[in-house]
């Protein structure tokens, strides 16, 4: 069964703990919260092609995004309206020639969300049952194995958010028990995930019996 994006954007939804006490970053932080919420929410929303990794068709995906940014009116109207701010630093010509940035952050965005879904799916049938173990991709999405369908769940460390800028070559990916990191990879997006997987599966194991040992030994 896989896990789709649908899935993914419910579990992502979930409110942050700071956002709901009382205290003066609480008032803060659910505005935060909805704010980067819209991001996620204007690049899953969008309808996309189908990244396809044998061919990477990024070329067919960048053309769907640009018109839909072409085709945003209000999108032209806000960077008019920064541009009349005395105290902004740059001007309207300067606000629409990053557009094609913007392009390229939507575009790169789609292909780490893609890749990101496969990876949870092949790390989901390697390492489902090991309920401590929970895999922390570029520093921003939690993921843990659980007994009910889809069998992950995903959470969003919201203090990294500008971490999803940086993904245009790959990500690092870390497996973790509880505060202790256990491994961590670069995953490019050329290579596969095996180093990872078999890397992850050692460790575990070394893990296991250095358990057993200390429980053994009553410590």
């Amino acid at each position: 069964m896989l896990y789709t994006k649908v899935e993914l954007f419910e579990d992502i939804q979930t409110i942050p703990e700071k956002c709901v006490k009382d205290t003066p970053e609480g008032e803060k932080a659910p505005r935060d919260f909805r704010h980067k919420l819209k991001v996620l929410q204007a690049i899953f929303d969008m309808k996309l092609p189908t990244y396809v990794f044998k061919k990477d068709n990024m070329e067919k995906i960048k053309e769907v995004i640009e018109s839909y940014i072409e085709g945003d009116g209000l999108l032209f109207g806000y960077t008019f309206f920064l541009s009349l701010n005395a105290d902004f630093d740059y001007s309207w010509n300067y606000l629409r020639k990053q557009m094609d940035k913007y392009v390229d952050f939507f575009s790169e965005v789609h292909k780490f969300i893609s890749y990101l879904l496969a990876d949870i799916d092949e790390m989901k049938t390697e390492f489902s049952g090991n309920k401590d173990l929970y895999i922390v991709l570029n520093e921003l999405f939690n993921v843990e194995f659980i007994d009910d369908k889809p069998f992950v769940k995903t959470t969003l460390n919201w203090e990294n958010f500008n971490r999803i800028n940086k993904v245009k070559n790959g990500y690092y990916i870390s497996a973790k028990i509880g505060k202790t990191t256990l491994l961590t990879y670069y995953r490019k997006y050329s290579d596969n995930l095996d180093l990872f997987i078999n890397g992850v599966r050692q460790v575990l194991a070394a893990w296991k019996e250095h358990t057993e040992i200390k429980g053994k030994l009553g410590l």
